[in-house]
C-alpha cells in the first residue's frame, strides 16, 4: 500500500511540475507577444512624431522554454505603412534570454533573412530579382564576466555561401556600464523612456562608457565571388563601374598614398587584386579606455603610424582560399 501511495504521489508531482512548466512557457510566450505589441506601439508613436519611419513587426508563431531560457519566433516580418512587408526572417532563435534582468551570456541566431519586393521598388528588374533571391543569416553572442568586468562579444553575417563577415571584441572595465544597464533594465518601457529624456541621462551614460576599455578585437571577411557578382549587377544597372574598373581605382588610390605603412598597404593590395579573405586583428598590451581615446591621452608618446600599430598589436593579412 505504501509503495502504491509513493508511486501515486510521484506521478502527481511529475504531472504538477509538467503542468507548471507548460503554464510558465505559455506565460513567457504571452510576454514576448506583449513585448512585440508594445514595440509596435512605440514605433507608431515615434512615427507620428516624425522621428522614425512607420515600421511594424509581425510574426507567424513563437515558442518559449523558460527552463532553458530559449525563445523562437517564426516568420518575423518588418512592414512599413504604404509599402507592406519590406523584409522577413524565417527564424529568430534566442538563447539565454531573461524576462527581467541581464543574463551574463546570451546568443541570437537569425535564419532566412530576405529583402522583400516592396523594398526594391524602382530598381531595374534584373537587379531587384538578384537581391530578392539572396538569403542572409546573422549570429550574435556575448559573455560577461562580472568578476573581471570583461565583455566578449562576436557577430557573424552570412550571405548564403557567398560572403561571411565576422568580428569579435573584448572590452574591460565594464562594471560601471553593466551596472547602469541593469538598473535601466529593471524599469518599465515607460520609465526607461522618461529616464532617457532626463538631462543627466546622456552625461551619466557617456561617463560610464568612458570607463570601459578596449582590449582586443578581430574582423574577418571571406568573399566567395559575392562582391564580383554584386558589382556586376550594379554595373549592368548603370549604378557603378564594373569590378575591374573599381579594382584599378582602388589600387590607384593606394599608390597615391605613399605615407601608408607597408603593414597596411601590402595586404590591401593583395586583397583588392584577389578579394578572397582579409583579416584584421589587434591586442593592446594595456587596455585603452574610451575616455583616453576621446581626450587624446591614449596617443601620448606616439609620433608615427608605425608606433600606433605596434602599440595596438595591429595585424592585417590577406589570404587566398
Amino acid at each position: 500500500m505504501t509503495k502504491k501511495l509513493w508511486i501515486g504521489g510521484s506521478v502527481v508531482l511529475i504531472l504538477a511540475a509538467t503542468g507548471a512548466l507548460v503554464y510558465a512557457n505559455h506565460q513567457a510566450e504571452l510576454y514576448v507577444a506583449a513585448q512585440i505589441k508594445d514595440a509596435n506601439a512605440q514605433y507608431r508613436a515615434l512615427a507620428e512624431l516624425g522621428e522614425m519611419p512607420p515600421f511594424q513587426l509581425g510574426y507567424q508563431d513563437l515558442s518559449a522554454n523558460v527552463l532553458t531560457s530559449h525563445y523562437k519566433v517564426h516568420g518575423l516580418t518588418l512592414s512599413m505603412d504604404g509599402m507592406g512587408v519590406i523584409a522577413s526572417v524565417e527564424l529568430v532563435d534566442l538563447k539565454g534570454v531573461q524576462l527581467s534582468g541581464m543574463p551574463s551570456q546570451s546568443s541570437a541566431r537569425l535564419e532566412g533573412i530576405r529583402i522583400a519586393d516592396a523594398a526594391l521598388q524602382g530598381l531595374p528588374p534584373d537587379l531587384s530579382a538578384y537581391l530578392q533571391q539572396l538569403t542572409m543569416g546573422l549570429n550574435y553572442q556575448y559573455q560577461y564576466d562580472a568578476h573581471l568586468g570583461e565583455l566578449n562579444f562576436s557577430q557573424q553575417l552570412l550571405v548564403q555561401d557567398k560572403l561571411e563577415l565576422s568580428y569579435q571584441f573584448s572590452l574591460g572595465g565594464m562594471q560601471p556600464l553593466w551596472g547602469y544597464a541593469e538598473e535601466l533594465q529593471k524599469l518599465s518601457p515607460e520609465q526607461q523612456q522618461q529616464r532617457a529624456e532626463q538631462e543627466d541621462y546622456l552625461p551619466q551614460l557617456m561617463q560610464k562608457v568612458g570607463q570601459a576599455s578596449l582590449i582586443k578585437g578581430e574582423v574577418q571577411i571571406d568573399n566567395h565571388q559575392f562582391w564580383q557578382q554584386l558589382t556586376g549587377h550594379f554595373a549592368s544597372a548603370g549604378f557603378s563601374a564594373d569590378f575591374a574598373t573599381l579594382q584599378s581605382l582602388l589600387l590607384a588610390q593606394l599608390d597615391d598614398n605613399p605615407q601608408l605603412p607597408a603593414a597596411i598597404r601590402q595586404p590591401l593590395q593583395q586583397f583588392i587584386q584577389q578579394p578572397e579573405q582579409i583579416r584584421l586583428s589587434f591586442e593592446f598590451a594595456e587596455p585603452v579606455s574610451f575616455a583616453s581615446m576621446q581626450d587624446g591621452t591614449a596617443m601620448q608618446g606616439i609620433e608615427s603610424t608605425e608606433q600606433l600599430l605596434e602599440k595596438a598589436g595591429f595585424v592585417l593579412e590577406a589570404k587566398t582560399f
